[in-house]
């Protein structure tokens, strides 16, 4: 069975924390979602992602046929109530199948494999400024600073990203290595190099999950932020 630890806090800037995330190591399922929109909406956004994605999987629905679910369900909520209208959720899931991890994402929500005291990431972002970086119109470091860097092209629940694109990738996971999901939240604050020398400091997975939320907040916390290790 896998092991895991989660926390997710508001920042130093927002009064709402519309993060939520999910932990079932029993099912080895494990998702971080972003959730967007004013007042609470965003919150109630990402806590019915994880909720739906959970429940149709126990169904024994694949993680594709679940985020689409939980897409179809935000969209038509939004539509039966006009005060949630524009609420949607960015997601990061991680679900054990056998042997191997597939991992699958929508939005700017992160994954990084932690292997060998070395960081890579595994993701790419559904945005404005990542779809610059790959026309070679700016460089990942101009994109941290880039006026449009928190524009998605997708993202779970709004109506105008109908033709919902999920990605996907196939980890082989060593009995050393750790996954890291999390929001922008700690991606934003903290880049590669700061996240791989937290990773390196010891190997309790829950004291390292609050060294990165501190230093995420110590360098700003201008967003929610989540994080969560699992190892298997």
């Amino acid at each position: 069975m896998c092991t895991s630890s989660a926390l997710s806090d508001v920042g130093k800037k927002r009064q709402i924390n519309q993060d939520s995330f999910l932990c079932r190591e029993d099912l080895g399922l494990f998702i971080v979602a972003d959730g967007m929109g004013g007042h609470d909406d965003g919150k109630q956004a990402s806590e019915m992602a994880c909720h739906i994605i959970c429940e149709q999987c126990l169904l024994g629905h694949d993680v594709e046929t679940a985020i689409n679910i939980a897409h179809q369900n935000i969209i038509h909520q939004s539509n039966i109530n006009h005060s949630l209208k524009g609420m949607g959720t960015t997601l990061v899931v991680l679900q054990k199948i056998g042997e191997k991890f597939l991992l699958s994402w929508v939005g700017d929500s992160r994954a990084y494999l932690f292997e060998r005291n070395n960081l890579t990431c595994l993701t790419k972002d559904h945005s404005i400024v990542q779809e610059l970086i790959d026309r070679k119109l700016i460089t990942a470091k101009e994109a941290r600073v880039h006026p449009k860097r928190n524009l998605l092209t997708q993202s779970v629940g709004l109506s105008n990203h109908e033709s919902l694109k999920i990605d996907y990738a196939i980890i082989h996971l060593d009995a050393d290595a750790e996954i890291l999901l999390c929001s922008d939240g700690l991606s934003t604050e903290l880049d590669d190099c700061d996240i791989e020398s937290i990773l390196q400091q010891n190997n309790n997975q829950e004291k390292r999950v609050k060294a990165l939320v501190d230093k995420a907040n110590e360098n700003g916390g201008k967003d929610n932020i989540t994080a969560m290790l699992i190892a298997s």
